[in-house]
């Protein structure tokens, strides 16, 4: 089956880096993991399709469904995949506001548009339900149709 040699590498890689790596005091992580763990998405895409990102990010055992923050992955705009909110794969994310009333997608788009890596978005916590400003490390495919979105 072409592709799982390597989707296989990716998890056993994805699964060491987050049990080995320390826990800052913000609440999912930090930014260096976020930023090899939305490389690693990426990197599954590119080499074994958008599917495959999706069952990684969804595999509650060994994949990004054990990882201490949030895993999003957009296509054109709309969540495809989400390891802590399931619920809501199929948002368009070019209609929802954050908790200021600012439209999120333009935010995330111009922030990759602007060669940035990084925004924040005031949100509700996924825990608590309080209002909290999520960090997100973002990182595009190729044709930047697809994005993932890593939070803490």
């Amino acid at each position: 089956m072409p592709g799982f040699k390597s989707l296989r590498y990716t998890l056993q890689v994805l699964t060491s880096l987050l049990a080995c790596a320390p826990v800052s005091a913000s609440d999912f992580g930090v930014s260096a993991q976020a930023r090899a763990a939305a490389q690693q998405v990426i990197s599954v895409v590119a080499e074994s399709g958008l599917d495959a990102a999706i069952a990684l990010i969804n595999d509650a055992e060994n994949g990004f469904g054990v990882a201490p923050f949030g895993v999003n992955l957009f296509r054109d705009g709309t969540l495809v995949a989400d390891n802590r909110e399931p619920e809501t794969v199929g948002a368009d994310y070019t209609a929802l506001v954050d908790l200021r009333g600012e439209r999120l997608w333009p935010r995330i788009a111009d922030t990759l548009a602007g060669g940035g890596d990084e925004v924040v978005i005031p949100w509700t916590h996924y825990d608590t339900g309080a209002p909290y400003d999520y960090r997100c490390v973002l990182r595009s495919a190729d044709d930047t149709s697809v994005i993932a979105m890593i939070c803490f």
